[in-house]
């Protein structure tokens, strides 16, 4: 079973994954498709939140959080990678992505962001942040803290209001 702290040192825009949910041999799940929802089953599907930072220059966050499914069997593909020139091999499986879910809070150091499912526990909620470990159901809640950021612009061009000497005459 899940659980525990997981400490991520992000990269601006990298994608970071937290697990949220064991491997589930088959899970159903409706999505919205335009204005309709339509139905799916998954299988060997895994629970996850898509997590990437952007630092501000005043010591803030913004964070974009995307609920996903993986699902079925590893699959190799190369990727290429633009920026360097080259290619890599990736073993990753399908994933569902649930971008009408996704939200982007801003967060500063020390401000704790949760995300769990409503006290009716149903839907993708349940899926995601329910878990049926011998025994009653259990609540999973995932808290994402805001340590700190690197970036500051406190000695950019624009930051300094007012010259630190006074000039001479």
């Amino acid at each position: 079973s899940l659980g525990g702290e997981q400490r991520l040192q992000s990269r601006s825009g990298k994608r970071n994954k937290i697990l949220i949910s064991d491997v589930q041999p088959s899970l159903a799940v409706l999505v919205p498709k335009g204005n309709r929802l339509t139905g799916q089953t998954l299988a060997d599907a895994q629970c996850v939140f898509s997590v990437k930072s952007f630092a501000r220059g005043d010591g803030r966050a913004d964070l974009e959080v995307t609920p996903e499914i993986e699902h079925g069997q590893a699959r190799q593909k190369w990727l290429g990678q633009a920026h360097e020139g080259t290619f890599r091999l990736d073993a990753n499986r399908e994933r569902l992505i649930l971008e009408s879910l996704r939200i982007r809070p801003t967060l500063s150091p020390g401000q704790i962001l949760a995300l769990t499912v409503t006290p009716t526990r149903k839907g993708l909620g349940r899926q995601f942040c329910v878990a049926n470990v011998n025994g009653p159901p259990e609540r999973r809640v995932l808290l994402i803290r805001l340590a700190q950021t690197q970036i500051d612009d406190l000695f950019t061009d624009g930051a300094a209001q007012a010259p630190l000497t006074t000039p001479l005459e």
